[in-house]
């Protein structure tokens, strides 16, 4: 082979590298955010501007699910919004949600009882920092069921809720982080969709529940209060 030729190869390389190197670099420059769980399938992620509650606050307890002290109804502040998924009582409590002040979004059934004025614009309320879309899906005995996509800078965080189905999971496609549930998990393995995700949290465990994780390197199971702070894809 040719010098010339061998140093075009080498350069050829060089610039491959340095390219996904500088991909990788530019997602861990985001600015710092975090995600904590508070019980159940309820969790707020924080950034700079806004905190962003799903599924919380749900009736303590519902259904032998996780409990949650009166306390933490004061972790929502003047810079939180409030996103459900769907109105099962160990999602949403309408009884909490009144108490508070927060504007609110979930599915069609559950806005009929707030005045516009406390519903979440999704194009003026969310800020700079992040953008949030929503899709139906399904879920037994639901009337209505959203699920999130999450946008944070370049990473995508998708919440399932409690859906069945993967086939929103399919339309939707490859994500950083996914969030969701031990029986939509196990569809996800067996359709062969793991690969599809980089990180998992898996919520919605009952206490003293049993879980064994045979996928330690990619599923988290959070415990209640706990806390992942991110810059970009990486735990910090």
């Amino acid at each position: 082979m040719k010098p010339s030729i061998l140093l075009k190869i080498i350069l050829l390389l060089l610039i491959i590298i340095s390219s996904n190197y500088t991909s990788f670099s530019d997602s861990l420059s985001n600015p710092n955010w975090k995600i904590t769980f508070l019980g159940n399938a309820s969790f707020y992620i924080k950034t700079e501007e806004k905190k962003f509650f799903f599924d919380f606050p749900y009736k303590s307890g519902a259904f032998g699910y996780a409990k949650y002290s009166k306390d933490q109804l004061q972790i929502p502040d003047s810079n939180s919004l409030l996103f459900f998924t769907h109105s099962h009582a160990d999602h949403y409590s309408r009884k909490f949600v009144k108490k508070l002040y927060q504007k609110v979004y979930g599915p069609k059934n559950l806005l009929l009882f707030y005045p516009k004025k406390r519903k979440v614009d999704l194009f003026s309320d969310l800020g700079n920092e992040i953008k949030i879309d929503c899709f139906n899906s399904k879920h037994n005995l639901a009337i209505n069921h959203l699920t999130y996509l999450l946008k944070i800078k370049n990473i995508k965080v998708l919440i399932t809720g409690d859906t069945e189905n993967t086939k929103i999971l399919k339309k939707i496609g490859q994500v950083e982080i996914l969030v969701t549930t031990p029986w939509l998990l196990l569809k996800i393995i067996n359709e062969g969709l793991i690969n599809d995700y980089k990180l998992i949290f898996l919520t919605h465990i009952k206490p003293g529940q049993k879980i064994i994780n045979k996928l330690p390197n990619k599923v988290i199971i959070p415990e209640i209060s706990a806390s992942f702070a991110f810059s970009g894809i990486e735990i910090i």
